[in-house]
């Protein structure tokens, strides 16, 4: 699919449409105002009795939801790698024409009208000609495609291979369950946003992850669910929400092995996945919130807590952290124990450090999975501070 939407002298994509069988030729809708029109009545010439009129006014945004094919998982590798298109959509005739590429400051029309969310002006055009921006362009690809719907989640990883093989030729790394190895530590970062799946305040529902194999815990493409990436920018020292870095706390990747299904194909299916680190573990307690609790915070799934003897007598435990939890999970019930990995160390505030990491469960002696992310506020010292290094598994 690839080279045929790469090859094809223009694509016809049918946005519009709710089905194969439901036909794209709309009649388009009326259209929609930021600016309603403003007729500016004038005299084109003083020595002229007649009327002209000047209408101005300012189109609204494109509404991404009135197209049901921008909630196709399948057909996101259309729009991305077809060099031109027409698009039936819900206001009517627009085109893409990627042959006209926007300049390096974006200072053109070029841009994409279908894709507001993905920086495709400027240096972040091409999927395969600009390795410097490599891996914003796939953590914008990565998060507007997790968003998706698919039938079977078992096409999760096959759905983006054409997306992913084009960007390949940038990256420059071996490609792993939708991972890169040479961002590998930066990858497992990933998080679902606590925002999807919302229903009424304090409530965050999550889907269970698919029954059939898709991909290792590790891996994003593993859950049902949109996904976000905790970006560090290497320029400043500092990451999205401008948190000063400090260090990994000794986190590292020691290898990663994936058993492709197609052993030719490694942009496609995976049968399995094994992911060894070496960081600094804490095993906590999982409080998960309570379902229509109504709190202050609703950037997490639940809290974890800590035997403590330092905490006040009516309680016993103390709350050091809250966590993301990435799927819905009968086994991360209330007061279970997550081992804790921590992966990276950031200044909250001074005095104040915030430590990142990923929540796991042990399947058995030798291996873990993943089940969440996390992030603590520590006083100068904490759990991870202190305690020794381990190597685990994660499949």
């Amino acid at each position: 699919m690839r080279s045929i939407y790469k090859c094809a002298s223009v694509t016809i994509v049918a946005a519009v449409a709710n089905s194969a069988s439901e036909g794209f030729l709309h009649h388009p809708e009326e259209p929609l105002y930021f600016i309603e029109p403003i007729s500016i009545p004038y005299r084109p010439y003083l020595t002229d009795d007649r009327q002209a009129n000047i209408i101005i006014s300012y189109p609204a945004d494109y509404k991404r939801w009135k197209d049901p094919i921008n909630d196709r998982a399948w057909t996101f590798q259309e729009l991305l790698l077809s060099t031109r298109a027409i698009i039936f959509s819900y206001r009517g005739i627009s085109t893409i024409d990627r042959t006209n590429r926007p300049s390096a400051h974006g200072m053109t029309s070029g841009k994409d009208p279908q894709l507001p969310n993905l920086p495709w002006n400027g240096l972040l055009f091409s999927l395969s000609q600009n390795p410097v921006n490599a891996r914003q362009i796939w953590l914008a690809v990565r998060g507007e495609y997790s968003r998706r719907n698919l039938s079977y989640q078992g096409d999760k990883l096959l759905a983006i291979s054409a997306i992913a093989e084009e960007l390949g030729h940038s990256y420059r790394s071996r490609y792993l369950a939708g991972m890169w190895e040479s961002n590998l530590a930066e990858e497992l970062q990933w998080s679902c946003l606590p925002s999807e799946n919302t229903e009424g305040p304090g409530i965050i529902k999550r889907k269970p992850r698919p029954k059939e194999y898709v991909a290792p815990s590790w891996s994003w493409a593993s859950v049902d669910a949109n996904v976000s990436a905790s970006m560090f920018f290497e320029e400043d020292g500092a990451d999205e929400d401008g948190r000063p870095f400090k260090g990994t706390l000794d986190f590292e990747v020691i290898s990663c092995h994936v058993e492709l299904s197609v052993p030719s194909f490694d942009y496609g299916a995976v049968k399995s996945g094994v992911l060894k680190v070496r960081g600094r573990l804490c095993v906590l307690i999982w409080r998960p919130h309570e379902e229509g609790s109504i709190l202050d915070n609703q950037e997490t799934d639940g809290f974890l807590v800590i035997n403590s003897a330092c905490a006040s007598p009516l309680y016993s435990e103390e709350t050091v952290g809250g966590g993301v939890v990435d799927a819905l999970d009968p086994e991360l019930h209330d007061g279970v124990l997550v081992t804790c990995i921590a992966t990276r160390l950031f200044e909250d505030i001074p005095g104040k450090d915030q430590v990142d990491g990923l929540m796991l469960l042990a399947v058995d002696e030798e291996y873990y999975r993943r089940v969440g992310s996390f992030r603590l506020t520590i006083n100068g010292s904490g759990p991870f501070m202190h305690s020794t290094l381990k190597v685990v598994s994660i499949v």
